[in-house]
């Protein structure tokens, strides 16, 4: 299932949007490697050099574009990135509906995870710090409304959060 043809079905522009719930599990898939992290941080103005190991991810969604990451490592550790790139929108009903992707992910990353090239499974959290233990993640499973039409879409990105110090975040 994993290498397929893609769909290019058209989702609504603002189910595409529309940003990811904080807390949420599925399919960690392999990004490439640190040089295009780096490529696409530096186009859009963002600095790694705040996040640990100048980690940077590729959400689906625009709107998550500067927002912190945390990947919930299968230790339980957290690391945290920056999110620098998003799903294209002909790509977004592939990614959500069929291969149930929630980040994309450096080499290094995913071989915390596995030896696997291209897929996981794991949890994300967007927000400055890790969730508190309470909380559980969601299966990210958004209405399905496709577009009638295609309108070229512009948004500008955001700018790029500033980490904060979370207090004992792999403590818990």
């Amino acid at each position: 299932m994993w290498y397929m043809i893609p769909s290019h079905i058209l989702v609504a522009l603002y189910i595409w949007l529309q940003p990811f719930p904080n807390y949420v599990y599925g399919n960690i898939v392999n990004y490439g490697n640190q040089y295009l992290v780096e490529v696409n941080a530096q186009y859009r103005n963002y600095d790694l050099s705040l996040y640990p190991n100048r980690c940077g991810v590729s959400l689906m969604s625009p709107s998550d574009l500067g927002k912190s990451v945390w990947i919930k490592l299968p230790s339980g550790i957290w690391i945290q990135c920056v999110s620098i790139d998003a799903g294209a929108w002909i790509d977004y009903y592939d990614l959500i509906y069929l291969k149930e992707e929630i980040v994309e992910v450096p080499n290094w990353v995913l071989k915390l995870f596995t030896d696997n090239c291209c897929i996981t499974q794991g949890e994300i959290y967007i927000g400055l710090c890790p969730p508190e233990n309470n909380l559980y993640p969601i299966k990210y499973n958004p209405k399905l409304e496709l577009s009638n039409t295609y309108e070229r879409p512009y948004f500008e990105w955001n700018k790029q959060q500033v980490p904060t110090k979370c207090d004992n975040f792999n403590d818990k």
